[in-house]
């Protein structure tokens, strides 16, 4: 799907949802396709992040940059920016699993247990530069780091 066609179909549901009692078979069928249409290509899990890290609430709008994103296969970070720590996060997570490697292989790979690779992943705990290098090194990537002094 288009961009534009899921945004309008996502607000035709809305619309439903909102005109029509939550124990209705509108309602009901409403919001079944609403979830079928977010969580055809992404998980569950990957929409929650998105949501709780954007710093404010999500809108049509973005539920339908993420389903497009997920459906081409882009990193949903494309679709909708999130802070440093929250696009760092998003990104180790997702290039451990595409190496098919669990939190604890990586873990052990960089010398962390997996506790600390699930907080990293859930941008619950900062890493230092030194860590995410590490990480990065096993994952296959590279971390640039750019910035102007001024004169």
């Amino acid at each position: 799907m288009k961009y534009e066609e899921v945004k309008n179909r996502l607000e035709q549901l809305e619309l439903i949802t909102q005109q029509n009692n939550p124990s209705s078979d509108e309602f009901q069928n409403a919001s079944a396709e609403i979830f079928a249409i977010l969580l055809k290509d992404m998980n569950i899990r990957e929409f929650e992040f998105m949501g709780r890290h954007m710093g404010r609430r999500m809108t049509i709008d973005d539920e339908a940059r993420l389903v497009v994103a997920a459906a081409e296969g882009r990193p949903l970070t494309d679709a909708i920016p999130l802070s440093v720590n929250a696009d760092v996060a998003y990104k180790i997570k997702r290039s451990r699993l595409n190496h098919g490697l669990s939190q604890q292989e990586l873990g052990n790979l960089v010398g962390m247990t997996q506790a600390q690779i699930a907080k990293i992943e859930n941008d619950q705990t900062n890493i230092n530069l030194e860590m995410l290098n590490k990480i990065i090194d096993v994952l296959g990537g590279k971390m640039e780091i750019q910035f102007d002094v001024g004169a």
